[in-house]
């Protein structure tokens, strides 16, 4: 009820959430869960979409956005976005007040509050270094409990001066006595230096349960709110019943004495007659009947939570005692709809344009990729509400599926096995199957908290594991492909740059990819090497054969140019498949040539495609 006043915009009777454990409450829990190793991501990112917290919720929703579009914590742009908060980049002083205080001062509140956000930081965000194991201090735990608890008390006393936070205040003070509590438990156990996981998991289901919260308070010149009819003290013109159906039995006075023990303390005590006390509660009962002067109105429903709603006592006696109650029944058909039929008009004379107003205003890019400039001719509108609006889909449901993150992972190794290292300008095969042997483990496990966190969930783990040994037979098999071809890796996610005619900036190229690894024969040509993970075996098969694989010719093109050698051989390399496909010949059993039914330019009829949809945008 108290919701639909509130949208209505009227006064708010006042109403509670019961069995609840708002978002607020869940800091207890989830920062308990950030502790534990390997990191929980979707703990992380629930805690930092929390509507208050110790560091302001600003920056939280950037890290949080952080934390997602890289899929993992403990990456060089989450560091950055820290870096960036403890530096004071997301703080904000008041001009009036900058103006008063000398450079000096300045200096040392900046100084101060550095200081301070620091300690934040330390104490409620996970660390960047992966642990050597999985083991939690127990200090640390108590210090954040500690702290949430002083932040969650401060916060509630500062809200409780200004009306309508009532609500957030009982939330605080709820949460602040659960950290105590654990506090209490941690202090009084023999847990030692680190934390028994067990034993905190049995802590937290005793003590974390749904609680009653307020939610709205009662305003001025709202309506009238009982729980029970017992309640009613005055007249009332009109009333209304919600929810009339059978509650439970009121519980007599005594009734948790014995027959034998009433008697025994009858000369003692005097003791409501049971008939008398059920006299009374009947009596109550009916005081809306009694006290409602002009229309009482009886909401009855047929079922409850999908339950057939038990008949009140009272409902049945007028159902036996008044002949036309139908006369004052309304059933109100919640299920009938109000249609108006149209008359279909079709004008042929107008084009099928969406208008956008305004639309002077939108920017081009500075420039392209081969993946945007795909978007924009195959799917122009998805580009415009992505790319020039940049209106995407946030929060924890945007996170990449399994899948892509599987891929994301297995790129990112793949980097740091095969590129060169020590500022060399190739990679051979004999040094990479050595880091191979050496490092496939550490590098699988460092790429996960970097971009594939989700995979530590405990509904991934398998996946995890999976793609652990999936990864490392393709790296074989890629590893063969490189030696039988006599290849040399000179380049993962080697950044190309070309000029393409396509937009107008102050720069020299208009087109930027990265490409997943370049190559060179023993000719020292360039060759082009594209990964997807895929559980497709026909799709980028059916790209090559009908010579429409705009990744790699806009790669072949650039690359060229940037090499000034022409890029005779690209390929994609499919995983967990383990196989190498190309419209040019590579050695091996796990290469297959494909043929392609044309000889087309591709790459000029994407460049007039794009001249196409520029002009249509206007």
């Amino acid at each position: 009820m108290d919701n639909w006043l509130r949208m209505m915009g009227k006064p708010t009777m006042g109403s509670s959430m019961a069995e609840a454990a708002p978002q607020l409450i869940q800091l207890f829990v989830l920062g308990i869960d950030m502790l534990k190793e390997p990191l929980n991501i979707q703990s992380l990112i629930s805690w930092l979409y929390s509507p208050m917290l110790p560091f302001g919720t600003f920056f939280g929703g950037i890290l949080a956005e952080t934390v997602i579009g890289e899929g993992g914590y403990r990456n060089d742009k989450c560091r950055k976005v820290v870096e960036d908060y403890i530096s004071g980049k997301f703080t904000y002083h008041d001009k009036e007040e900058e103006e008063k205080l000398s450079e000096e001062a300045k200096a040392k509140r900046d100084e101060n509050e550095k200081k301070e956000r620091q300690l934040l930081v330390n104490t409620y965000l996970p660390s960047f270094d992966v642990p050597s194991d999985n083991k939690i201090d127990c200090t640390r735990l108590m210090t954040y409990l500690n702290s949430i608890s002083g932040w969650s008390r401060s916060r509630s006393h500062f809200l409780s001066e200004k009306p309508g936070n009532e609500g957030w205040c009982s939330q605080l003070e709820s949460l602040a006595q659960m950290c105590d509590t654990f506090v209490l438990l941690l202090e009084s156990s023999d847990m030692g230096e680190y934390v028994d996981f067990k034993q905190v998991e049995s802590w937290i289901s005793t003590l974390y349960k749904g609680e009653s919260f307020m939610q709205y308070a009662a305003q001025r010149g709202c309506r009238e709110l009982i729980d029970s009819p017992s309640k009613m003290a005055a007249d009332s013109g009109r009333t209304v019943w919600m929810n009339f159906v059978a509650g439970d039995v009121p519980t007599l006075d005594c009734a948790f004495l014995y027959p034998t023990e009433r008697a025994k303390v009858k000369d003692s005590l005097m003791l409501w007659d049971e008939r008398k006390e059920l006299d009374y509660h009947h009596q109550m009962q009916l005081l809306p009947f009694f006290m409602t002067e002009e229309q009482l109105i009886l909401v009855v429903t047929d079922y409850v939570g999908g339950e057939p709603a038990p008949k009140h006592p009272i409902m049945v006696r007028l159902e036996s005692q008044v002949e036309n109650l139908n006369d004052f029944i309304t059933e109100p058909n919640l299920y009938q709809e109000e249609t108006e039929k149209v008359k279909l008009v079709r004008n042929n004379n107008i084009q099928s344009l969406i208008p956008f107003d305004h639309a002077d205003l939108l920017k081009w890019p500075q420039h392209l990729s081969p993946t945007t400039i795909s978007t924009l001719v195959e799917y122009p509108f998805d580009y415009l509400m992505e790319r020039m609006l940049n209106i995407v889909s946030t929060g924890p449901s945007s996170i990449k599926d399994v899948k892509t993150t599987m891929g994301t992972v297995a790129h990112a190794v793949i980097e740091s096995l095969f590129a060169p290292r020590d500022g060399k300008s190739c990679s051979r095969v004999d040094e990479i199957e050595q880091r191979i042997n050496n490092e496939f483990e550490e590098q699988v496990r460092k790429q996960i908290e970097s971009c594939g966190a989700i995979l530590y969930l405990p509904e991934n783990r398998l996946d995890a594991e999976l793609l652990k040994e999936q990864l490392r037979r393709c790296l074989g098999i890629l590893l063969e492909i490189i030696r039988d071809n006599r290849l040399t890796v000179t380049g993962c996610e080697q950044m190309v740059k070309k000029d393409m005619g396509l937009l107008k900036n102050d720069k020299d190229w208009d087109m930027v990819g990265y490409i997943d690894m370049t190559l060179e024969d023993a000719n020292h040509h360039p060759v082009v090497f594209d990964f997807k993970w895929t559980s497709s075996k026909s799709y980028y098969r059916d790209l090559l054969t009908a010579n429409r694989s705009i990744q790699l010719e806009l790669y072949r093109t650039m690359l060229s140019a940037e090499k000034q050698d022409s890029v005779e051989r690209t390929a994609y390399f499919l995983m967990p498949e383990g196989h190498l496909y190309s419209k040019e010949h590579f050695d091996g059993i796990h290469c297959t040539q494909l043929q392609a039914e044309n000889n087309a330019n591709i790459v000029e009829q994407l460049r007039q495609s794009f001249f196409y949809r520029k002009k249509t945008a206007g």
